[in-house]
């Protein structure tokens, strides 16, 4: 299930690039790859319940993004990128905290509720990041003194 889930999200990523416009180059391929590392991260260290593998997914997660914004001299869409993720991540636990009934030992904020509405938060502010924003400005693109490209 979760690769046709990474197969389609790959598909209209690819479509989304496609029809960007000329003047502006997509990176959105750099952002998704730091999102699917820091995925299989948090995966592998919850299967070998390494909890320090799965902090350090979850700052792949937040942080990948950011990074490859500020590596491509965006510092806007750096600091606008993991504003997305985070307040992403808290609408969606705050929505998650606020659906659930509370029922479990933990109270509200140990329920599933809240991480599931954390996880919708934080992948719907990652595709607004790779498809939106993971983009070079006409300057930056033009300041380029060697590149290497292609099409598939």
């Amino acid at each position: 299930m979760y690769l046709r889930v990474l197969a389609i999200a790959a598909v209209l990523l690819a479509l989304l690039s496609s029809s960007a416009r000329a003047e502006q180059e997509w990176y959105g391929h750099h952002v998704l790859a730091t999102d699917v590392g820091g995925c299989a991260l948090v995966a592998g260290g919850w299967v070998a319940d390494l909890p320090s593998m799965v902090i350090s997914g979850l700052g792949v997660m937040m942080l990948g993004g950011p990074v490859v914004h500020a590596a491509h001299s965006n510092g806007g869409r750096a600091a606008a990128s993991l504003g997305l993720r985070t307040g992403g991540v808290l609408v969606g636990g705050a929505i998650g905290y606020a659906l659930s009934n509370g029922n479990d030992r933990w109270g509200a904020l140990g329920s599933s509720s809240v991480g599931i509405g954390a996880l919708i938060g934080y992948v719907a502010a990652a595709v607004v990041d790779i498809a939106v924003i993971a983009r070079e400005d006409d300057a930056t693109a033009a300041t380029r003194m060697f590149s290497v490209g292609g099409r598939f």
